[in-house]
């Protein structure tokens, strides 16, 4: 049976490529891999995208889904009820 990947970033890298490596280069160059003009203003243009006052960045979906959380008040003993489909992994 032949299986079809469910994601092909290659293709969409492609697509952006000169803007996402013009990126990274200037995140490098300026040797500020944390917070810094990138991350605030990257936090700035999509909070106006999405329509609310504030954004915080994060550094991972961990982090990302933590902080959400906390914000929604659920702590120990809390039940989130999600999706089962969390990563998937391609067949050889």
């Amino acid at each position: 049976m032949n299986s079809i990947p469910p994601l092909d970033l290659t293709q969409q890298y492609k697509l952006i490529q000169d803007e996402l490596n013009g990126a990274v280069l200037e995140v490098l160059a300026s040797g500020r891999y944390i917070n810094g003009r990138v991350v605030e203003t990257f936090e700035e243009q999509f909070a106006n995208y999405i329509g609310t006052s504030h954004c915080v960045a994060c550094n991972s979906g961990t982090d990302a889904l933590y902080l959400a959380l906390r914000a929604a008040q659920i702590g120990t003993g809390g039940e989130v009820i999600t999706t089962a489909f969390s990563f998937f992994r391609q067949r050889k």
